[in-house]
């Protein structure tokens, strides 16, 4: 540019060093304007991946977190199910052992039963009336037109067999 306005009068131009050099005022504002919106532009990127990055790591913890919570829920819950297993075993062996117990009581009741039923239930019958009588005086009435009253010592005359041997058993 410099050359086609010189080179009518004779001027060549070879080279233009510039020592100091000055932009009119608003041309310099508008400069000094687009670097500070570049400054601001490269603040507000590093503050927004600044946010990014502490949005990752709040993410990253309110997952540990969440991991923390269920894996304790998780324990909790095995737990009460394990809990709940052994109630059940327990319940169960205890009503096993009832039943076993009450089983076993029936069938000892049915096999006394069948056994005093027989000829050893009619001994025990007459032994415990033995035992019931023993030591007590047992008088015999006589009955008919006499009025002749006697009385029987049983446990005598009983001993009295004894001794002589005829006591049949």
């Amino acid at each position: 540019m410099l050359l086609t306005a010189l080179g009518p009068e004779g001027v060549i131009v070879e080279q233009v060093i510039l020592g100091e050099h000055r932009f009119a005022p608003a041309y310099e504002e508008v400069i000094r304007e687009k670097k500070l919106a570049e400054q601001n532009g490269e603040r507000m990127k590093s503050e927004g991946q600044a946010a990014a990055e502490e949005s990752k790591r709040n993410l990253e913890t309110a997952r540990g977190v969440v991991s923390k919570d269920i894996a304790t829920a998780k324990g909790e819950l095995e737990q009460a199910k394990l809990t709940a297993d052994a109630q059940l075993v327990k319940a169960t062996n205890e009503a096993t052992a009832s039943l076993t117990e009450a089983k076993s009581r029936a069938q000892s009741i049915e096999k006394e039963n069948a056994a005093l039923g027989g000829a050893g239930g009619r001994t025990m019958v007459k032994l415990k009336i033995a035992e019931a009588l023993k030591g007590k005086r047992i008088v015999m009435v006589p009955t008919g037109k006499g009025a002749n009253l006697q009385t029987l010592d049983v446990n005598d005359l009983i001993s009295a067999r004894a001794a002589q041997g005829t006591l049949k058993k």
